[in-house]
């Protein structure tokens, strides 16, 4: 099921995916070429800059109709009880309830590099997982 739909233009061209009360900074990026980095309790991914046009994100609860190839997965520490979809400033966002602190996070991208549409599949986790993933 579709939890919710972000359509943006990204200024920065980052899109972070993190729990709504998480005071953490914006994790760095190991390199220039690196598409995602993350923390506990974030991910962040570069996607289509604003100059290019807008960006498509979908949230699902499960695979999304027409599945296209997981090109991530991680597991976050949601204590807030909500995941914050957002571009950098967080301007525009989407919210969505959890119901537990563990979420594991599936990304499926539409390019390898700077993609214009990305789906989140949202899974609830309930036991123990290694979380430096």
């Amino acid at each position: 099921m579709l939890l919710g739909e972000l359509r943006a233009s990204f200024q920065w061209g980052i899109l972070l995916i993190t729990d709504e009360g998480s005071k953490d900074p914006i994790p760095d990026w190991t390199t220039g070429a690196d598409q995602i980095t993350g923390s506990r309790s974030s991910i962040v991914i570069k996607i289509r800059h604003e100059v290019d046009g807008p960006a498509l994100v979908r949230v699902w609860d499960a695979e999304p109709p027409s599945p296209g190839a997981i090109t991530d997965e991680r597991v976050l520490t949601i204590a807030s009880g909500i995941l914050q979809i957002s571009d950098a400033l967080v301007d525009q966002a989407v919210r969505v309830p959890i119901t537990t602190s563990l979420v594991r996070v599936k990304l499926i991208r539409s390019e390898p590099v700077y993609a214009s549409e990305i789906d989140i599949v949202v899974e609830m986790e309930s036991g123990p997982h290694d979380l430096a993933r």
